[in-house]
C-alpha cells in the first residue's frame, strides 16, 4: 500500500483548496489503514472484525462534546503515532470508510496526530458521497440524448478491467445523457445484472478510476438496468434502445 501521491495531494490541498476534488476522488479509491473494533471492545460473542455483510467494523471514538468520530490513516506509520504499536490496522478502501461513517452519522478523521490531518464532520461525510459516490444510481432528472461522440476508449477499457470482477455483471452499455435540471452531459454507463446484486465496491472503485479520465464539461454516472421495466420512456429501456454495448461477459 503506497499512499504517498495522496499524501502529497493532502498536503497540497490544505494550500490550495482548488485541489481538494482531486484528492477526494483519490482519497476515496485509495485503500488505507483502519483500527477495527476488538473483541473487549464488541463485548460477548464480538470477536469478528466485521457484521454479518462482511463490513468491517470500525472503532469509534468521541470528543470531549459527544461528537463520534472513526479514524483512518494512509499508511502504518501514521496509524502508529495513534495507536503506539498496539493496534491492528486493516486494509479498507476510502469509498466504504465513508460509507461505514455515513450509515452511523458519525464524523471521520484522516491521520488523527499528523502534520496533515482531515476531519470530515458527519454531513462532509453525506455531502461527498451524494458528490462522488454512487448515490445517484438511477437519477431521475437524466435523459439519454444520443451516443457519446467521441469514443472514450480510455473509460470504456478501465470499466472493463473493473467490470470483469464482478460476476454479477452480465453487460455493460455507454450513452450520453443530459441531465434536465443542470443540462449538465453525462457520459451513462448501464449495468445489467445477472439477477443478484452488483458489488458495489466494485462499482465505487471503477466510478472513481474513471473519473480523472472524463473530457472537459462532462459527469459521469451509473445505473442499474431493470429489464423488468416495461415503460419505453424509462431510463433502463433507452439505455438497452440507445446504449452501445461495450462489455459483455464470455
Amino acid at each position: 500500500m503506497d499512499n504517498t501521491e495522496l499524501e502529497k495531494l493532502i498536503k497540497q490541498a490544505m494550500k490550495d483548496p482548488s485541489l481538494d476534488p482531486q484528492m477526494i476522488q483519490t482519497l476515496l479509491s485509495s485503500t488505507m489503514l483502519a483500527i477495527c473494533e476488538t473483541e473487549e471492545d464488541l463485548g460477548e460473542g464480538g470477536a469478528e472484525d466485521s457484521d454479518e455483510d462482511g463490513s468491517a467494523i470500525l472503532a469509534t471514538h468521541a470528543l470531549d462534546d459527544g461528537t463520534r468520530y472513526v479514524t483512518i490513516f494512509t499508511s502504518l506509520k501514521e496509524m502508529d503515532l495513534w495507536a503506539q504499536g498496539e493496534g491492528t490496522g486493516v486494509p479498507i478502501d476510502g469509498w466504504e470508510a465513508f460509507s461505514l461513517a455515513a450509515d452511523d452519522g458519525i464524523d471521520l478523521v484522516v491521520n488523527p496526530l499528523g502534520k496533515h490531518p482531515l476531519h470530515f464532520t458527519s454531513e462532509d461525510v453525506v455531502n461527498i458521497l451524494n458528490e462522488f459516490g454512487l448515490t445517484n444510481i438511477g437519477e431521475e432528472t437524466l435523459k439519454i440524448i444520443g451516443v457519446v461522440e467521441d469514443d472514450p476508449v480510455l473509460i470504456k477499457r478501465i470499466l472493463i478491467e473493473h467490470f470483469t470482477k464482478d460476476e454479477n455483471i452480465s453487460e455493460a452499455y455507454i450513452a450520453l445523457a443530459q441531465d434536465a435540471q443542470t443540462e449538465q452531459k453525462v457520459i451513462l454507463v448501464g449495468m445489467l445484472p445477472t439477477g443478484n446484486e452488483v458489488d458495489f465496491d466494485v462499482l465505487n472503485v471503477a466510478l472513481n478510476a474513471a473519473y480523472d479520465l472524463l473530457p472537459d464539461g462532462y459527469d459521469l454516472n451509473f445505473m442499474i438496468i431493470d429489464v423488468a421495466d416495461k415503460d419505453e420512456n424509462s431510463l433502463s429501456r433507452e439505455m438497452l434502445h440507445t446504449g452501445v454495448k461495450f462489455f459483455a461477459r464470455s
